[in-house]
């Protein structure tokens, strides 16, 4: 059985009814909050890099913009973040 990929729109009104630790299951790693927080910006349609930023940087620029996207892009191979990217 595969199954079906959300849009980002469904993914959007689902994290806002569901939290994003119950859409994070399977992984037997938990995620810190600033984790929690850029899978959901990665969810709902940011890129990496402003996913990034929103999440740990309190969604200011940054001065090395490179830096964050490499983090951004680091950061969404994490198993748990995997689940829903």
């Amino acid at each position: 059985m595969r199954v079906q990929k959300l849009t980002r729109k469904q993914a959007k009104e689902l994290l806002e009814k569901v939290p994003i630790d119950r859409v994070l299951t399977g992984t037997n790693q938990t995620l810190t909050k600033k984790q929690k927080d850029y899978a959901y910006h990665l969810a709902v349609g940011e890129t990496k890099a402003d996913a990034y930023r929103k999440a740990y940087r309190g969604g200011k620029a940054s001065l090395n913009k490179k830096r964050d996207g490499n983090r951004g892009s680091d950061l969404a191979k994490h198993e748990g973040i995997q689940e829903i990217s």
